[in-house]
């Protein structure tokens, strides 16, 4: 039988299974080993009190936005978005010269595909249609002013896939055409140092044009709203861009009858 003294000195054990724990896992978390059902729980209480103060400091933000306002942060559903405050300049012709490079490699992958090259049917486009943002994602979106085009920078997510997408789509335009298309829509002025279709109007890409990536990203603030994702159209919402500090840059409401010019802030 062991003595108390031992005991004493014995490794610390998972509170749920008992088994000793490493110097590591002790650590790491209170008193719990790496088996999954051990530290699931745990884990999920660690993701549930993210959430909830994540959620704080978005209603804290958006109550601080809309005083003075007809609106409440708890009236409509609130997204709170990133500000995209770069300054508008000259798309130069090295970023010009860099996208119809990576704009011919792209398509020049796509042709030698030619599994998939050999799908191009019209009938088959139904089932690559891009879905029309909902009025949810184009009010928080339009708010920010895309601050994650940034990562589009000279290629514009328009890789092989997309590439292979669109022909779908559209299989009667030619690699020459498509390459017209694209060239011809870069714009005069762009955000600097953000992808070379992001003007201050948006991106200057019909939808069905743009990347893949472009039309299936949500940033974090959208994927916290799950419900209002799957809205019927028109619901009403607010969106407010804060900066990094944040302090509200901008602020939009849409879908409301009732709405009124909130502030300065919403120009």
């Amino acid at each position: 039988m062991a003595s108390s003294g031992e005991n004493r000195f014995a490794p610390p054990k998972c509170r749920i299974c008992g088994a000793p724990l490493t110097p590591l896992q002790i650590r790491q978390s209170p008193q719990l080993c790496e088996r999954l059902e051990c530290r699931g729980p745990y884990l999920q209480e660690l993701k549930r009190k993210a959430l909830e103060e994540s959620k704080r400091r978005r209603l804290s933000l958006a109550e601080k936005a809309l005083h003075g306002t007809q609106y409440q942060a708890t009236q409509l559903p609130v997204v709170v978005v990133p500000s995209n405050d770069e300054r508008l300049v000259d798309l130069s012709a090295g970023r010009r010269k860099q996208f119809a490079q990576t704009l011919q490699e792209s398509i020049a992958a796509a042709e030698k595909d030619l599994s998939k090259a050999a799908e191009r049917s019209a009938t088959q486009a139904a089932e690559d249609i891009c879905p029309t943002a909902s009025a949810f994602v184009e009010n928080a979106c339009g708010t920010c002013r895309g601050a994650c085009c940034r990562n589009g920078g000279t290629h514009a997510f328009l890789d092989r896939e997309s590439i292979l997408r669109i022909w779908k789509q559209q299989p009667e335009l030619t690699a020459e055409r498509l390459r017209e298309i694209y060239l011809g829509a870069l714009p005069q002025q762009t955000y600097e140092g953000s992808c070379v279709f992001h003007t201050e109007q948006g991106c200057a890409l019909h939808r069905q044009m743009r990347g893949d990536v472009c039309n299936a990203f949500l940033c974090e603030a959208l994927l916290d709203h799950p419900d209002e994702l799957q809205a019927k159209p028109g619901s009403a919402s607010i969106a407010i861009a804060v900066d990094s500090d944040g302090n509200a840059k901008r602020i939009a409401a849409v879908g409301d009858p009732a709405a009124k010019p909130l502030s300065a802030l919403s120009n």
